[in-house]
């Protein structure tokens, strides 16, 4: 396992395990990028009272790849198994230094719901919820993040 120690972080020193990557860089979390018949599989979210969107994925284990890594949230978060991984684009917060991988990838047909593992996670105060998003609207949130990730991926896929 590797740490990270960002002091710039608000509460202080946090430690954070990485995993290498075939790059030779270290990634807290794999994300996916899932553009399906015109929409963009997203999640949305409400936590501490913020509502948002992001692209679905998380946090890397312990001795894991950054494709299996993908593969499994991918799968906790929407029930859709990932059939094939594409490109690999590293992304670095400005905000804290924290890199994230972000991969183009296709999922099985199906409908995205939150796996039974992950239910238990959702209450009315905070949930999560896997969608697919017509790529015109998700080009118009303003609570889609990273903005740089939506930015440069959608600009792929103007014409849908």
């Amino acid at each position: 396992c590797y740490g990270f120690i960002n002091q710039n972080h608000p509460i202080g020193i946090i430690a954070i395990w990485y995993n290498q990557n075939v790059d030779g860089n270290k990634y807290l979390s794999c994300r996916g990028v899932i553009v399906k018949d015109g929409k963009v599989l997203l999640m949305h979210r409400k936590k501490d009272g913020k509502e948002y969107w992001v692209f679905p994925g998380g946090h890397t284990e312990e001795n894991e790849t950054p494709e299996e890594t993908l593969r499994r949230e991918i799968w906790e978060e929407s029930s859709l198994r990932v059939t094939k991984v594409y490109r690999m684009y590293p992304y670095t917060h400005d905000s804290n230094g924290i890199r994230e991988c972000f991969f183009t990838c296709e999922v099985e047909a199906g409908e995205p719901r939150v796996h039974s593992s992950g239910t238990e996670k959702n209450t009315r105060r905070d949930w999560y919820n896997p969608e697919w998003v017509a790529m015109s609207k998700a080009k118009k949130l303003t609570n889609l993040y990273p903005e740089a990730i939506k930015r440069d991926f959608l600009r792929l896929y103007e014409n849908q």
